[in-house]
């Protein structure tokens, strides 16, 4: 609770013998601000197939990635994640 995992895709899911799923790799995980967004946060890996819109830019440098994602990152963009893996 209060954190995301913003790299959710279906290779970071297990399904175990008694069928639950069970998310795994929280590599990039961050902490949520009060406001609900992810402040700034180290983004260095994550899949774009799995990514909401808003978060797909177009960015020349590693540190305007890094804003432009951070930014707009939020509860919702997981939200659409999780429904793109499933």
């Amino acid at each position: 609770r209060g954190y995301m995992s913003m790299d959710i895709k279906p290779g970071n899911f297990l399904l175990t013998a008694l069928r639950k799923v069970l998310m795994t790799d929280f590599g990039i995980a961050v902490r949520l601000e009060a406001d609900g967004t992810v402040g700034h946060a180290d983004i260095t890996g994550w899949t774009p197939a799995y990514a909401a819109p808003e978060l797909l830019g177009d960015y020349s440098t590693a540190a305007e990635f890094q804003r432009y994602v951070s930014m707009r990152y939020t509860t919702k963009t997981e939200m659409w994640s999780i429904g793109a893996t499933i």
